[in-house]
């Protein structure tokens, strides 16, 4: 987390909303472990990583959803198709966002 505060600050000076996502739980092999976080910029801008791939892009479009909405990700109706598996909001495999 500590290595994007610095472009997280930027964003924010430059009057743009962030979102963060932070992988809080690993159940088997996983990219990237328990406190990786992504944080993405109502700009557009992305800084740190939670998966790759799919997944990225997934959590990607998720926080553009939560900042143009204003609504906590549990609240945006989702899902997302990704190698074969079907990740409905709810199911504890999808990762939690806020701004």
């Amino acid at each position: 987390m500590k290595d994007i505060l610095p472009e997280v600050d930027a964003w924010r000076a430059a009057g743009s909303q962030v979102a963060l996502a932070t992988v809080v739980k690993v159940e088997g092999s996983a990219p990237r472990p328990v406190g990786a976080t992504m944080a993405v910029s109502s700009a557009g801008d992305l800084a740190g990583s939670v998966s790759g791939g799919c997944v990225e892009t997934a959590v990607f479009e998720e926080a553009q959803e939560v900042l143009r909405t204003g609504l906590p990700a549990r609240q945006v109706a989702a899902r997302v198709r990704c190698r074969g598996i079907e990740l409905q909001r709810g199911e504890r495999k999808l990762l939690r966002m806020g701004h």
